[in-house]
Formats: C-alpha cells, structure tokens, sequence
C-alpha cells in the first residue's frame, strides 16, 4: 500500500481567472483531516493554452516520470480524443473538472473517467428557459456576462458595480446559500485560507468528499472498486447531492435565477426563481452535437 496518493494536476492559463487551479486544490484540502494531509499529493502540470501537444506532453509526464496515482486538473471535453488513447491500458483512475461550456459527449468513455462540471451549459439554458417564459419573446438580449465562473462572479461585479446596471442571471452555486453543507464548506474554507471561498473552491472540495470515502482502496491501488463506488456514490456538498459518472442521467443541477442590481459597495442579488435544468435524454442534444461549430477547445476560459 502507498501511504500516498499522488495526483497529477493540468493547469491551463486562464487570463480571466489565473488562480482557479490553485483554488480547486485549496478546495480539495479543505475537507481533508488534519492527520490525512500528508496522504495527499499533487504534481501540478502547466499546459499553457490547452493545445494537443501541451496536453500530451503534460499527461505523458505526470504517467512516466511522476507514476501518478489520479490524473486530474482542467479538461475539455474536445480534448477527450487526445487524451483517451494516452490512457489506454494505463489504468489510471482520471478524475476532470470542466465550467461546463460544452455539452457532455455522447460517445461511450472509459470507465476510469470522472468529471466534476459545473455546467455551465445547464445555467444558460434555464436562463434563457426562464427569460423566454417570463419576459416574452419580442426583444430580449439573452447574454451571459461572460467572465468569472458563474454568470455573474462577485469577482467580476465589483468591478462594475459603479454602472448602476440591473440584470438576471444564473447560478449553481451562491456563497450565501444557508444550508447546513454549504456553510460548513465556507467556514472551513475560509478558516483553512483565510480567504472568500469561490465557485473552483466548491469543486475541489466536493472531489475530496468523492475520495475520502474510498482512500484505502484507492491507497492500494483498488482502482476497480474505486470506479464501482464513485459511478453510484453522490456527494452531499455544497451544491447538494451530486455524482461525478458522466453517464448518470438522474441528476439534475440546482439553478437559480437571480435578479442582480448594481450599486458601489452595494450589489444586491435577489432569486427571482428555481431555474429548470434541461434533461440529459433530450431529443436536442445530438441536433446540438452535430450542429456546434466551433474551434475553440475551451471558449469559456478562452484555452
């Protein structure tokens, strides 16, 4: 048995958020007990721009030369083509974070492969959903603010705020939820850093509830019952339950639609509404699929 689980991390460059990394590995800390930190490693890659090359020297180096236990660290799902074959009888367990910018493919994966989303894609079409229904459709600009990690980061709002705009968004996560799960990661998170948790924070600290659990087996190299427990086992974090197997269609984000209006030192959010996330059997996704043609690997943190 390895005392320690190595974790080999791909972090990208992200002009608009650079610490999101640094953040999900915070997070992943966070819930770690005190006597179990030493039981953690991470080998954090850089893969600049996410190009294929970048991504396969990354991942080449973290299998070969680090013999990492758990591949991880920012992953689009138009990289999966690139990185599947990489891992092939490797037997690697593989765990992904993605914003969620694009939707989860329809091509079967290994079933060493995880994805913690935040599903970004889930967000704008209850926006949009909602926008259609309660404002008409006789002019409306549906746009997402674009940067930060959520529709509208606090982040990025304070930077604004002097505007006096007034807007909806969309959120799968808000800082002043008062659920038990919630609080509990904020105050851990924020006694742990001793700053503002953030939305990457969130999602490390849910991959740590999904390993801890499991930590002898995946200590030992158990990686088969490691991938039989996390395909049925769903985390009660700070989002609610959530389950991180890319073909388990029962869950269904919690979106809210919040009404945010700017002021100096002043930004109030008010949720107007439960948003309503889109099914996963929808007869729209492969008219989606095939119909998307962008280049971009991923849009959304312009890599």
């Amino acid at each position: 048995m390895n005392p320690v689980l190595k974790i080999g991390f791909l972090v990208p460059y992200s002009f608009i958020y650079p610490g999101m990394s640094h953040d999900v590995i915070d997070g992943f800390m966070t819930s770690i007990p005190e006597k179990y930190m030493k039981n953690f490693q991470f080998y954090p890659e850089f893969v600049n721009l996410g190009n294929d090359n970048d991504v396969t020297m990354a991942v080449n180096k973290l299998i070969m030369f680090h013999n990492v236990d758990v591949l991880s660290g920012f992953l689009s799902y138009l990289l999966l083509p690139v990185v599947v074959p990489l891992l092939a009888r490797k037997n690697k367990l593989c765990f992904f974070f993605d914003m969620g910018e694009y939707l989860p493919p329809l091509t079967k994966l290994p079933a060493t492969f995880f994805f913690n989303s935040y599903k970004f894609w889930q967000l704008e079409y209850a926006l949009e959903n909602w926008a259609q229904k309660s404002l008409g459709g006789k002019g409306a600009i549906l746009m997402s603010v674009y940067y930060a990690p959520h529709m509208a980061s606090d982040v990025i709002l304070s930077k604004i705020d002097n505007l006096g705009l007034q807007f909806y968004s969309a959120s799968g996560w808000s800082y002043k939820d008062k659920s038990d799960n919630n609080q509990k990661f904020i105050k851990q998170y924020e006694a742990f850093l001793g700053r503002k948790a953030t939305e990457f924070a969130v999602m490390g600290y849910e991959m740590s509830l999904a390993f801890l659990p499991v930590l002898p087996q995946l200590q030992s190299g158990d990686i088969a019952s490691v991938i039989r427990f996390l395909k049925e086992y769903h985390i009660d974090g700070p989002r609610g339950k959530r389950n991180f197997w890319i073909d388990n269609k029962i869950e269904q984000p919690v979106v809210e639609i919040e009404k945010i209006a700017l002021q100096p030192l002043n930004t109030t959010k008010l949720v107007v509404e439960q948003g309503e996330a889109m099914k996963y059997n929808h007869a729209v996704f492969e008219e989606i699929h095939n119909g998307c043609v962008s280049g971009w690997r991923n849009p959304y943190l312009c890599i």
